[in-house]
Formats: C-alpha cells, sequence, structure tokens
C-alpha cells in the first residue's frame, strides 16, 4: 500500500506499507522531502490483525498492533531533498515498479480509515474493539465468503 510518490517511485514524499520476504517482517515507511521514519513489524503472515499508524513531524511515528501500542520510532533519518510529485492516490497491492509485476500484494483490508487528527489511546483502542465487535450482519456476510472460517 502507498502514498504520494511511493505511488510511481521508489522514494516519497508519501508513505508505504510493504512484506519483506527475507526479514519476515512489514516495512512501514512514512518520508517527507528530508525526513523518513520506518518500522519494521514482525506479524506472522496469514494472521488477522488490526493496525494502527499515527504519524505527526514532531512526536514521530507510532504502531499500535490490535489496539495496544507496539512500536514507536522519533529518531527519523535524514535524506536529501526529495523532488518526486506527490500524487494524490492510495495504491494498495500494486508495486510502483512495472518489472515487479508478479509482486501485487495478496491481502485482504477490511477497513481502512484516514484521520485528520491525532487519536489518542483510548481513540485506537475504541477503532479496535469496534472492528472486532460481534454483530449479527457480519455473520451471515463471513458464512457465504470462500475459505476458512474461524
Amino acid at each position: 500500500m502507498s502514498s504520494g510518490s511511493f505511488t510511481n517511485n521508489k522514494n516519497g514524499p508519501g508513505f508505504r506499507l510493504t512484506y519483506n520476504k527475507k526479514l519476515e517482517r512489514y516495512n512501514f515507511v512514512v518520508e517527507t522531502k528530508r525526513r523518513r521514519w520506518l518500522l519494521y513489524i514482525h506479524c506472522p503472515k496469514s494472521t488477522w490483525v488490526h493496525m494502527t499508524f499515527m504519524w505527526q513531524r514532531t512526536r514521530g511515528l507510532t504502531y499500535y498492533e490490535n489496539g495496544n501500542l507496539s512500536i514507536i520510532n522519533r529518531n527519523p533519518l535524514v535524506i536529501t531533498t526529495n523532488t518526486n510529485n506527490p500524487s494524490p492516490e492510495i495504491n494498495i497491492a500494486r508495486p510502483y515498479d512495472l518489472l515487479q509485476i508478479n509482486n501485487f500484494g495478496k491481502l485482504e483490508i477490511t477497513q481502512f480509515a484516514i484521520w485528520m487528527q491525532l487519536l489518542t489511546i483510548s481513540n485506537v483502542w475504541e477503532v479496535y474493539a469496534r472492528s472486532v465487535e460481534n454483530d449479527q450482519d457480519a455473520n451471515i456476510c463471513c458464512y457465504f465468503k470462500k475459505g476458512k472460517r474461524y
């Protein structure tokens, strides 16, 4: 998943979430024209997880997993000025490089939201709790989906 210049380039500014097969970790990058924040996230493949990322230039990059604070990166790398023109798109499961066309993501996103304000810890927990609520509509919908039921 990527946004900004990451939609068409190797570099930002923007954000990018990818899976690194060699490290068996997800990489999440937020990049401005002069700074880069990077997180490595260990999350077993084929496991449902609720991910929340928050970024502020002054506070850095924060990751919550299943409603709980997991990682904070307050120390960005200084990078040379990036002159890429950001795209107003968000791409999901599409590589930026056509030479990597076979590396499409294989994932399912059940909820995607961009918040215009910084969430509090209790906001993050509430969003997570609502995403795992057990309701009748979800049960009926998921009953007809192909694949394993848990």
